[in-house]
């Protein structure tokens, strides 16, 4: 076997990995890059309006666990950030009390610069609200059920 590939193989390759996945053939990945190109330049020369974003069309189902996950891994990662923020402030005013291979200094920053994400999932679970700093990529932040 070849170790090497030529360009248009490489370049078949990419469009069947990342564009327009959904579709399988060349042919009809091409033939949605032109009605995409029609309408971009139909919306330019105001020939047609734009999409209504709140059309069925354009709504996804967000499963509850995904939506846990985003949020746990958002707040989670806010917790290392304030951690670390903690660490760099002690290290600059007290040096001389930083000690990251003690368990109980661990402790005691930990205690400080962790937030409570059970009691943020809780209220977001009661309430439907969500309080994100990213928005998770979501187009509301309010009226979540599940």
């Amino acid at each position: 076997s070849e170790d090497y590939a030529t360009d248009i193989e490489v370049g078949l390759q990419l469009l069947d990995d990342f564009v327009f996945i959904h579709l399988d053939h060349p042919l009809d990945k091409f033939n949605l890059l032109l009605q995409m190109l029609h309408k971009l330049y139909a919306l330019a020369n105001g020939k047609c309006c734009e999409d209504n974003p709140d059309a069925n069309t354009f709504h996804e189902i967000l499963l509850p666990g995904h939506l846990l996950c985003k949020f746990m891994k958002e707040k989670l990662e806010d917790c290392l950030a304030r951690f670390a923020a903690q660490v760099r402030r002690e290290m600059t005013e007290r040096p001389e009390t930083v000690d990251l291979l003690s368990e109980n200094y661990m402790r005691k920053v930990a205690d400080k610069a962790m937030l409570d994400v059970g009691a943020m999932t809780e209220y977001m679970l009661s309430t439907g609200n969500l309080v994100s700093r990213s928005g998770l990529d979501l187009s509301q932040t309010s009226g979540f059920t599940v």
